[in-house]
């Protein structure tokens, strides 16, 4: 059976349209057994994750899943009829740009597995809607606030905290040392048709 998990909706502008994408984060421990607790962790995880997100992304809606292989367990409409929990990352440097919608940052922590060629295996998570450096020759370079929110990341989500139990692989083992990127990369955003249950 696979661990328990849940998974974090955002939306942000991509070519001129709201775009939805996400994230999935495996827990140590039990999933929860009602609808009250899952919204509380739910809660504890989007506090986390908005401090990595820039002001471009709204989380919107979370899947909690007391099996990451099976159904949903419980769907929590964030947004309701608003615009859902606004990320909290501004720029700090002047002349910082967006980036476009297709490229993203990352977080990544090594777990305890080896690929079939003997390489370490990583946990991944990428977040869209970040700002790069001023136009200084260098423009694949992450704004300044986004890679120290991104370096954060890597603590907040992972460790223990207040309602959040900590991160787990998808062998619901905690991952090891994390680093996040410097420079972006692109993760391509499919428009996708009605989530499944």
């Amino acid at each position: 059976m696979a661990p328990p998990g849940v998974t974090l909706i955002k939306k942000f502008q991509y070519r001129q349209a709201p775009e939805e994408w996400s994230n999935t984060y495996h827990f140590l421990g039990d999933a929860p057994s009602t609808d009250v607790d899952w919204q509380d962790l739910i809660d504890a995880l989007v506090a986390l994750e908005v401090q990595v997100l820039t002001i471009r992304n709204y989380v919107v809606r979370a899947y909690g899943y007391a099996d990451t292989d099976n159904d949903a367990s419980f769907v929590y409409d964030i947004a309701g009829t608003g615009d859902g929990v606004r990320g909290t990352v501004t720029p700090s440097d002047e002349g910082a740009v967006e980036a476009p919608g297709d490229c993203a940052g990352w977080i990544r922590w090594k777990t305890n597995y080896l690929n079939s060629k003997g390489k370490p295996v990583y946990l991944r998570k990428y977040y869209h809607g970040i700002y790069l450096t001023p136009e200084t020759g260098d423009n694949d370079l992450i704004e300044t606030a986004c890679k120290a929110a991104l370096d954060a990341g890597v603590g907040l989500l992972r460790d223990a905290s207040t309602g959040w139990p900590g991160m787990a692989d998808p062998h619901h083992n905690a991952p090891g040392v994390g680093k996040s990127s410097t420079y972006i990369t692109t993760r391509t955003l499919k428009r996708r048709g009605k989530r499944p249950s």
